[in-house]
């Protein structure tokens, strides 16, 4: 029986390495004859060598990767409740003054009342469009951070329609109280 060189396991006569450590075996040599002196004495065998002391395998290198940059989502920001509800009710006041506006230009055509009616018209007008400039604005502040809001949408809607009223009443309020006066 022979025994491992470098971890001292017993092996088997023939094996070409160690089954514990896979170490290599060299060939052995064949037995000489041996040549038997005096009886002396066999010495105790002698016991198997301890294994030999095996460093611990270095543990591996770290792998360095660069920092993963984070995306987060941007937050979106919600319109102040005030620019919506203030543009959504001077749409409707826009809408509101350029109906009294288109009203008081047609009535510029009674007679004796068409001078009053005409100032009427044109008053009511400028404020009109000066509600609906002021809606159209405050409506677009808040379309920009939350646009898909209904009151929004109608704020600017609204605007947009007494801007227009209130233009086209004036023009007419001027018109029809030119015409009422060229009347006397």
């Amino acid at each position: 029986m022979k025994y491992c060189t470098q971890c001292g396991q017993p092996l088997d006569d023939n094996a070409l390495f160690c089954t514990s450590c896979g170490n290599r075996m060299a060939p052995e040599a064949a037995p000489e004859p041996e040549i038997v002196k005096e009886a002396a004495p066999e010495p105790a065998p002698a016991p198997a060598p301890a294994p030999a002391y095996t460093a611990p395998a270095p543990a591996p290198t770290p792998v360095y990767t660069a920092p993963q940059a984070t995306y987060n989502q941007p937050v979106q920001k919600m319109a102040s409740p005030g620019k919506i509800i203030a543009g959504f009710i001077l749409g409707i006041s826009a809408l509101v003054l350029a109906c009294f506006t288109v009203i008081f230009a047609f009535c510029a055509l009674i007679p004796y009342a068409g001078v009053g009616m005409m100032v009427y018209a044109i008053v009511f007008g400028l404020f009109a469009v000066g509600c609906g400039i002021a809606g159209m604005i405050l409506c677009s502040k808040a379309a920009q951070t939350d646009p898909d809001n209904k009151k929004v949408r109608l704020g600017k809607t609204f605007s947009l329609i007494g801007i227009i009223a209130g233009g086209v009443g004036i023009l007419l309020g001027i018109i029809f109280g030119a015409v009422n006066i060229s009347r006397w």
